[in-house]
């Protein structure tokens, strides 16, 4: 009789902002252990880093509340994540590393994945993990929900839509029904729709926007052989 297969994990790793004063530093190398310990595959969601900037964006002054300069976050993130980065399948860019992108052509966190030697994809992903396809991309601005709404209008096929951009650690399953092409014959599809979470505390800048606090920690998938995916709001 075979014996019960091992668990397999995907890390969803958005939000770290790395060289932000209030990220979870401590937080954030548990999940790198526990990465580490489990052999996960890793996907980087973007915002790895924080990049506060005192020109050129909406976030003029952000700098003040940076205790790293880009430079060294960008060494930073690659010595965090230099021992798994036979792990790391995936890395799309955030909104953070595109205010230096917006000034200079230079995105810092394509500097980290040609540094790490791994796949960089610019705003998005599209990628097979196991038995599901995945959509993967940073997220914007809006309510919980319009930025799923735009995946869904526009790509077909996909079983899991992560977006991270918001900072909320959730999940919904929706179901979609299918007509086959040439039939009337309809099935019934689920689609997962996850906002993946954050490594930051409750910022300066959230308490001046009246924003509410959220849930610190990243969606972890897993895929344990029985068919069906498990999503973890946290470490399993």
């Amino acid at each position: 009789m075979a014996g019960k297969q091992r668990p397999r994990f995907l890390w969803l790793a958005s939000c770290a902002h790395i060289g932000e004063e209030s990220h979870d530093a401590k937080l954030f190398a548990q999940y790198l252990a526990w990465a580490k310990r489990h052999n996960a595959d890793i996907v980087v969601m973007g915002d790895l880093l924080d990049t506060g900037l005192c020109i050129g964006t909406k976030h003029i002054g952000s700098v003040w509340e940076n205790d790293l300069t880009p430079d060294e976050q960008i060494d930073r993130a690659c010595s965090l994540l230099g021992p798994l980065k036979r792990q790391i399948i995936g890395v799309v860019t955030g909104n953070h590393e595109l205010r230096i992108e917006r000034v200079t052509s230079i995105n810092p966190l394509k500097q980290v994945a040609l540094r790490l030697g791994v796949d960089y994809s610019g705003p998005s992903k599209v990628l097979r993990w196991n038995k599901w396809t995945l959509f993967c991309a940073h997220g914007t601005s809006g309510n919980l929900t319009s930025d799923f709404k735009k995946v869904l209008d526009g790509w077909e096929g996909v079983s899991v839509i992560a977006l991270a951009h918001v900072h909320y650690l959730m999940t919904q399953t929706i179901v979609r029904f299918v007509v086959e092409e040439g039939s009337a014959i309809v099935r019934s599809r689920k689609i997962h729709l996850i906002r993946t979470g954050n490594f930051l505390k409750y910022a300066k800048y959230a308490a001046l926007a009246l924003h509410s606090p959220t849930d610190v920690g990243s969606a972890i998938l897993e895929d344990n052989g029985s068919g069906n995916l498990k999503i973890h709001l946290g470490l399993p």
